[in-house]
């Protein structure tokens, strides 16, 4: 059965919204983590098992039902996903500087 189809009939569209938005917050920030591109001192490797962790059920979840191994296993990718964003800091990325900030150090 259709994951979203039976969320949507159980809860509605604001169920869906929901369901949906638990994934794509936690793909996010692992997407934070794709600065780090080419650079020795940080580690790619569970941003990116998560992010792929995270968009299979996504696909699968349109043909099958979300019981069992499979929601134990998107919990646990949640989990894992929360764990990364709390204790490990994305890579700095430079901002462009601004007319203000340039103004008030001349």
């Amino acid at each position: 059965m259709n994951t979203y189809l039976f969320f949507a009939l159980v809860s509605g569209a604001i169920g869906v919204a929901c369901f949906i938005a638990a994934f794509v917050f936690y793909i996010r920030g692992m997407l934070r983590f794709r600065g780090a591109l080419g650079r020795a001192d940080r580690s790619l490797a569970v941003p990116a098992f998560l992010v792929a962790g995270l968009v299979m059920p996504m696909e699968m979840l349109v043909f099958t039902s979300f019981g069992g191994r499979c929601e134990v296993m998107v919990f646990v990718l949640f989990g894992l996903a929360a764990a990364q964003m709390a204790f490990v800091q994305p890579p700095y990325r430079r901002r462009r500087a601004s007319y203000s900030a340039i103004a008030q150090t001349a």
